[in-house]
């Protein structure tokens, strides 16, 4: 599909091959890092004293605007607009309702999604792990956020190779600092097994992000570069998967990229061990014609394992993507890829 007629004309495009009217261009290069409104849109324009935005209230959909002139009084349930009322500041709505008192009028906005607001969009970038932020929100009961830290598990572990995963960058760049989670849960779920499950796991991630939406494809592909290292012990019978937490990853200023990290972790028997691999991972997802599909880009490197137990292991992490746009258009990967 990346080789359609459709898609190698965005690829090859800039942000001069569309109308000037219709362009979001998201960073100085204009050759990549912008996307164009759909016919559909509605651009809606202001000034000192008009169409001026008194409350924005991202969580709860609402928006507040006085002095509204036609453009915005005329908004219908259903329609989208973007408006662009402060410097480095754009509202994107798709109406679920509204209600006028004169020329204030308060708008409740809808689940909008990318391309409903967008006909093209062209987004290739990589995320500074500066830029990187961890949500322990959703987090798995007994997994808890620590915080970042030089971690090296292996320091001590003279007789494994880990060369790459002791430094979690495989690029030869900075060495990245781990984000740490501690890991102490007893699970009885498994036919009355008592699991216990004690230790921590540090995550260290550079994301990099390819996003192109055309009229009938949408495909985001989403790379990572990175290490991940833990110490548990496990003792009983379980296989489960436990949510660390969510990482939200601002790839270029108004673009995040959010996902969900899962840590799977199955075993019979007990086991004190050490792990680690590269994160060398990539997942593609695509929405067109045919529906959702998934592509894993290329393989992570083998894990590095220093342990004593008996029984089966088996450990994979899992990601489910989420682009966002400017707080307002999303997309979102059905599935998880893993790794």
């Amino acid at each position: 599909p990346m080789y359609t007629r459709e898609m190698q004309e965005l690829l090859a495009s800039t942000v001069d091959d569309y109308d000037p009217e219709k362009v979001l261009n998201l960073d100085e290069d204009e050759s990549t890092n912008f996307a164009v409104y759909a016919d559909s849109t509605i651009i809606i324009e202001g000034g000192d004293s008009v169409n001026t935005v008194t409350l924005v209230d991202d969580e709860n959909s609402t928006y507040v605007i006085t002095n509204a002139d036609e453009t915005v009084t005329g908004l219908n349930a259903g329609d989208v607009f973007v408006y662009p009322y402060a410097e480095g500041e754009i509202l994107i709505v798709k109406v679920a309702d509204i209600e006028l008192d004169g020329t204030v009028v308060t708008i409740t906005g809808d689940e909008l999604e990318m391309e409903e607001v967008f006909s093209h969009v062209k987004i290739e970038s990589k995320s500074d792990p500066e830029n990187i932020e961890v949500d322990d929100s959703n987090a798995s009961e007994g997994v808890t956020y620590v915080g970042e830290a030089d971690v090296n598990y292996f320091e001590s572990s003279d007789d494994v190779s880990t060369q790459g995963v002791e430094s979690g960058n495989t690029d030869g760049s900075t060495e990245l600092i781990a984000k740490v989670f501690n890991i102490d849960f007893v699970d009885y779920g498994n036919e009355n097994y008592k699991t216990t499950v004690t230790g921590s796991v540090g995550l260290k991630l550079k994301l990099s992000l390819k996003f192109h939406i055309t009229k009938s494809l949408q495909r985001v592909e989403f790379k990572m570069n990175g290490g991940l290292q833990g110490e548990l012990s496990v003792s009983g019978k379980i296989s489960k998967n436990k949510v660390l937490s969510s990482i939200n990853a601002t790839i270029v200023p108004g673009v995040d990229c959010k996902f969900e990290v899962s840590f799977h972790i199955s075993l019979t028997g007990k086991a004190s061990f050490i792990f680690g691999f590269d994160l060398m991972g990539g997942f593609a997802f695509q929405h067109d014609a045919n529906g959702f599909s998934f592509e894993k880009l290329y393989k992570t490197a083998e894990p590095i394992v220093k342990t004593e137990f008996s029984g089966t292991l088996y450990l994979a992490l899992q990601f489910t993507p989420v682009v966002e746009l400017l707080k307002g258009a999303v997309w979102r990967g059905e599935g998880r890829g893993r790794l």
